[in-house]
C-alpha cells in the first residue's frame, strides 16, 4: 500500500523512498516476527526450528533475493519480470481476501483492547516517531512525506499467513489488519496534512 500511495502523491522520488525503507526493514522485521511466533507458540526454539521456517519463508526469502539482485546488478528476464510485476498488482486484493475469509466479523465490529491498541500505535504513534526522527536528522520535502507513508500504512497482510501457519493468533491479526485498513483511510490524510504541516 505504501508504493501505491507514494507513487500516486509524489511519483518517482516518493517511489524511490518508499523502496528504501522497505529494503532495510522488511527482512529484520520478518526474521524478528519468525523468532518471536517461535518462542511464544512453543512450536520449536532452535537454531534448526528457526532456519527452517527461515527459508519456508516467502517474504524473506523475496527480500533477501530482491537485495541481492540489486547489489550484484542481475538483470532479470524481461518476461519473468512483467509476470511478477503483474502477480504484485493483485497483492492487495488477494490480501483483502485472505483476511476475509479468515474473519470473524464480531471481532471487528466489536473490537477489545487487544485489537484496538495495534490500530492506534501503527496508525498515529508510528507515523508521529517517523517524522519526528526525520525532521531530527534534516530530513524534509518529498522524502519526509514518503517516509510518512510507510509510517501511517496498515500493517502487511502477510502476517496473518504467517501467524495461521506458526500457530498465533491468526483471527485477532485479521481483525486488527482490517480495523486498520479501514482507519487508514482517514489517518493516512491526516498523518500527511500534520507532516507537511510540521515540515513546512
Amino acid at each position: 500500500m505504501a508504493l501505491a500511495v507514494a507513487e500516486k502523491l509524489y511519483g518517482k522520488p516518493g517511489i524511490e523512498v518508499v523502496a528504501y525503507v522497505m529494503a532495510i526493514i522488511v527482512l529484520p522485521l520478518n526474521v524478528i516476527n519468525v523468532g518471536v511466533l517461535l518462542a511464544m507458540t512453543g512450536s520449536g526454539r532452535t537454531l534448526g526450528d528457526f532456519l527452517k521456517q527461515f527459508i519456508r519463508n516467502p517474504i524473506i526469502l523475496g527480500c533477501a533475493l530482491g537485495v541481492i539482485f540489486n547489489l550484484l546488478h542481475i538483470r532479470v528476464y524481461p518476461p519473468l519480470e512483467d509476470t511478477i510485476e503483474m502477480v504484485a498488482r493483485t497483492s492487495l486484493p488477494l490480501g483483502l481476501m485472505m483476511l476475509g475469509a479468515g474473519l470473524r466479523i464480531s471481532d471487528a465490529l466489536r473490537p477489545n483492547a487487544s485489537a484496538l491498541w495495534p490500530v492506534g500505535l501503527k496508525l498515529l504513534f508510528t507515523p508521529l516517531m517517523v517524522v519526528l526522527f526525520g525532521l531530527a536528522i534534516g530530513i524534509n520535502g518529498v522524502t519526509l512525506m514518503a517516509l510518512c507513508v510507510c509510517g501511517a500504512v496498515p500493517t502487511a497482510m502477510n502476517g496473518y499467513l504467517l501467524a495461521k501457519q506458526m500457530g498465533g493468533d491468526a483471527p485477532l491479526y485479521a481483525a486488527v489488519t482490517t480495523l486498520q485498513t479501514a482507519a487508514s483511510f482517514f489517518t493516512i490524510p491526516l498523518a500527511l496534512y500534520l507532516t507537511a504541516y510540521i515540515g513546512g
